[in-house]
């Protein structure tokens, strides 16, 4: 049920508030909400074509759900050209560097709901 709304910066993603992805109490189930969280941030960098072909291995993800999603929930990233930048001089450097994006989900009224930090690390994919 997750969607692109848009690539880019920022990227936007959606997945709908449905049965199969809300829980007992009827808001959107918290393992939805990280999914979310987890897959908008590695397509944030995957949307580039220089680390499309390049192996993108989630290390961590730290997760905090602030209130009940009682809506759909839009995940949005947004890299700079900065972090983009340093993160091209830093693969020079470390072929297997380590970064993190940090991932805003708001609900459809606009209020935040979750806000996650994904660790991940880049390796050039084995031919």
């Amino acid at each position: 049920q997750l969607s692109v709304v848009s690539l880019g910066n920022p990227l936007r993603c959606f997945v709908p508030l449905l049965p199969q992805t809300s829980n007992h109490f009827g808001v959107m189930h918290a393992g939805v909400l990280f999914s979310l969280a987890e897959a908008a941030a590695g397509l944030s960098i995957t949307q580039h074509r220089e680390f499309a072909k390049m192996l993108i291995i989630a290390q961590n993800v730290t997760v905090t759900y602030r209130r009940p999603a009682r809506t759909g929930v839009e995940a949005i990233v947004s890299l700079d050209d900065r972090f983009l930048h340093s993160l091209r001089e830093k693969l020079v450097e470390d072929p297997r560097h380590r970064f993190q994006i940090p991932v805003e989900l708001s609900d459809q009224t606009g209020e935040i709901v979750t806000r996650a930090t994904c660790d991940f690390q880049l390796r050039a994919a084995a031919i």
